[in-house]
This record gives C-alpha cells, sequence and structure tokens, in this order.
C-alpha cells in the first residue's frame, strides 16, 4: 500500500511539471493550453481522489484488526487503543520503521 502511495504522488508531480511546461509554452494558443490544462487538471483530481482513498484504507486497515482481535474476545479494543496510544508504542514503532526504512534503502 506505501508503494502505491508513493507511486501515485511521483505521478502527480510529474503531472504538475507537465502542467507547468504547458503554461509556458509560448508555441502553444491559448485554446490549446486550456484544453490541455483541463485534462491534466482532471488527472490530478482523480490522482488526490486516489491518494486521499489509499490514506483511508492504511489507517482502517489496523482499526479493522483491532475491531477483529476485539470481537473475538482476544484483545479488549480499550486497552489495544490504549497501548498504542502510548508514547512508548510511538517511538518505538517509529524507530523500527526508520531501522526498516535505512536497511532498504
Amino acid at each position: 500500500m506505501t508503494l502505491v502511495a508513493v507511486c501515485i504522488s511521483l505521478a502527480v508531480l510529474l503531472t504538475a511539471l507537465r502542467l507547468s511546461r504547458i503554461q509556458r509554452d509560448r508555441s502553444l494558443d491559448d485554446e490549446d493550453k486550456e484544453r490541455m490544462i483541463q485534462q491534466r487538471a482532471v488527472a490530478l483530481l482523480r490522482r488526490g481522489a486516489l491518494m486521499t482513498a489509499t490514506s483511508i484504507a492504511l489507517l482502517a486497515a489496523p482499526l479493522l484488526v483491532l475491531a477483529a482481535f476485539h470481537s473475538l474476545g482476544l484483545a479488549p479494543l480499550g486497552d489495544s487503543l490504549g497501548l498504542l496510544g502510548r508514547w512508548q508504542t510511538i517511538a518505538i514503532a517509529t524507530m523500527l520503521t526508520l531501522a526498516v526504512w535505512l536497511i532498504r534503502r
């Protein structure tokens, strides 16, 4: 999922660069520029919606797992959320994520 978000972000940046080039191109007339800019703007809106949907999925997935554990009686939801909200858990998760990123790099 994270790779998908990175790919979408890169596509948004490339589209923005193309928009900038179109606006600066003096060889195009205003109607052609307008048409091309509108096409790129629609692409940006679609990618923005896709980024939003991906973000929601990334945030919802762990919460669904916690809800499943709660419904199966494996871990009370309040205790799980309390553990995840502690600064120690956040610090450990951040360090592990950074370590994985550094190793993969």
